[in-house]
């Protein structure tokens, strides 16, 4: 999927590999859930977006983000290897859930992970503790209502740790018991 102007893939299929190489002025959004078997590859300065009620499935193969991943729907890895490149962005735009099972490049400006869509959820997004850690670690979600727990399970940010919004008289609990620790290059608190 090449060029400027929104583009969706089409319905419900299995795809052997896929490449998104459009610009990051309009997503490539899905049409159905679908499923990708050797490898998913979001160009630089391509954005994909994994809509509401809908799956991703990347079932084998290695799957390179270099680009933008939104994913407000599901995303599933059944096998194979997913990797964001340096300076690439996902956004978790859901209300709990999993983050991708994935590695994380350091390489300047460094691979972002974004929490956008957290809202009444208590318990920690699932794998906060990637191998390599992350690069850089965004907590901005301005419509969260309830106090997601970590659970000391965040424990390495490489670059930068941003907290921009935690919504109204809300926070987040890196963790209430034990001792943990966290590793961070930089901390940047925005807001709460």
């Amino acid at each position: 999927f090449t060029g400027s102007g929104v583009q969706v893939v089409p319905g419900t299929h299995n795809y052997n590999s896929l490449i998104i190489a459009n610009t990051n002025v309009a997503a490539v959004t899905m049409g159905a859930s679908f499923s990708v078997a050797n490898g998913l590859t979001v160009n630089a300065g391509s954005y994909l977006e994994i809509g509401s009620g809908l799956t991703l499935t990347l079932s084998g193969g290695t799957s390179q983000v270099n680009g933008r991943m939104r994913n407000s729907g599901t995303l599933t890895q059944s096998g194979g290897t997913l990797a964001f490149g340096s300076s690439s962005l996902y956004e978790h735009n859901i209300n709990g859930g999993n983050l991708p099972n994935a590695t994380w490049d350091n390489t300047a400006p460094g691979a972002t992970c974004s929490i956008i869509g957290w809202v009444g959820a208590t318990g920690a997004p699932g794998n906060l503790h990637p191998s390599g850690g992350f690069s850089n670690f965004i907590w901005n979600s301005p419509s969260q209502t309830g106090t997601p727990n970590f659970g000391g399970a965040l424990q390495l940010v490489n670059r930068r740790l941003t907290i921009t919004s935690t919504g109204v008289s809300n926070r987040i609990n890196l963790s209430n018991t034990g001792s943990h620790s966290l590793t961070v290059g930089e901390l940047l608190i925005n807001g709460g």
